[in-house]
């Protein structure tokens, strides 16, 4: 069936500006349009943007993955965590027969099946958010399965490096469980492989370079204590996205974890400025990023009571859907009784950070600070 024109028109009409941009195709700007817009917080000005796309063109294969990406951190945004999972499920639920029908056409078409199996492989983003390690590899497989189909078909598909890099990183940096079934569906468990696919989606995909920068900052920021590689890749994102709160936040938590800490200071009030511009939703998980970043820059700077009352607003009123956060405000709430010799109160601290067992690195310095703590305690 021929798109409808008049539509089409609509559409572009709602996102402002004309159909042609001056550079790529009409399809290529308008989906450009919609990827800014949903970096940028503006999820109704995005989907309006890529449901342009799929009418000017009904075989494009990037905009419906984008498509399900926006309306997942709408729900997510607007309606909770909860919501974002069921959104999620039914997003792809209703993409697939799209992709479907692209191989039905023609099924050597390595970008429908990139995308197929991306669209699939979001399903294991909810088993991870729940730490359901196996099943975040079994969830996956089949989208990895098609990921590796349309990589062998086109090795210049260059997006294929994301989803092909999360998977060698994630199973490769997990358990012996989860390496096991990995190498049983025919993955490779190789985490520095992951890391070298993601670094080369952020310096030369197409469309998933954004992804990408953003997948390397925070595993060097939180899982490879790797502050200095994670800044470079935060302030490239930041200067692409200045309204991006979560990209902002990542920007100001490098510079403290690099020692840049006048930097940080000075680069907070910014931070607290864009709390006005969150949706009703937003409002306690940004105030429990900034609070999460006040509480590393006072303990670096030695300022411990600052640190124990922020660290303990964190931990008081945490309900952000990863606990990442939440284990480096008890790391930091367990260094500060630490020092003040409180070294009981201390150890429960460092206790319930090592039980999250998020593969942040606070895990392991906590896991550390347990033994150090129960040798002093008679």
């Amino acid at each position: 069936m021929r798109p409808n024109p008049a539509r089409i028109w609509l559409l572009a009409a709602l996102v402002g500006g004309p159909l042609w941009g001056q550079s790529g195709t009409g399809a290529e700007t308008l989906l450009w349009r919609g990827i800014d817009a949903m970096y940028s917080y503006r999820y109704a000005e995005a989907a309006a943007a890529l449901d342009a796309v799929m009418a000017l063109d009904t075989l494009h294969a990037v905009a419906p993955f984008v498509a399900v990406a926006n309306q997942w951190l709408r729900a997510l945004t607007e309606e909770g965590v909860s919501a974002s999972h069921q959104a999620l499920l039914e997003a792809i639920e209703t993409t697939i027969p799209r992709y479907e029908k692209m191989l039905a056409l023609d099924g050597q078409r390595a970008d429908a099946l990139l995308y197929l199996g991306s669209t699939y492989g979001l399903q294991a983003r909810i088993a991870l958010s729940q730490k359901r390690w196996a099943t975040v590899v079994t969830a996956g497989f089949r989208g990895w399965r098609l990921v590796q189909r349309a990589h062998a078909l086109d090795e210049g598909l260059l997006d294929a490096y994301l989803p092909i890099g999360i998977f060698d990183y994630y199973t490769g940096s997990s358990g012996g469980a989860v390496r096991l079934v990995a190498r049983i569906l025919g993955m490779n468990p190789d985490k520095q492989l992951g890391i070298a696919e993601l670094q080369r989606a952020g310096r030369e995909a197409p469309h998933a370079w954004i992804e990408a920068t953003s997948t390397l900052a925070i595993l060097q920021l939180y899982i490879e204590d790797e502050p200095e590689r994670a800044l470079l890749q935060v302030d490239r994102l930041v200067d692409h996205y200045p309204e991006n709160y979560y990209f902002r936040f990542l920007r100001g938590d490098a510079l403290v974890r690099t020692g840049r800490l006048e930097d940080a200071r000075a680069y907070l009030p910014a931070l607290s400025q864009m709390l006005s511009t969150a949706h009703p939703n937003q409002q306690l998980e940004w105030q429990l990023k900034l609070a999460s970043l006040e509480a590393t820059l006072a303990f670096e700077a030695g300022e411990w009571e600052h640190a124990l009352e922020r660290s303990s607003w964190v931990i008081g009123n945490y309900s952000m859907e990863f606990d990442w956060h939440l284990g480096f405000a008890l790391l930091i709430r367990g260094q500060v009784r630490e020092r003040q010799g409180e070294l009981r109160q201390a150890l429960q601290d460092y206790r319930r950070a090592a039980g999250l067992d998020n593969h942040t690195y606070a895990v392991a310095d906590a896991r550390a600070a347990i033994a150090r703590v129960e040798a002093r305690i008679p």
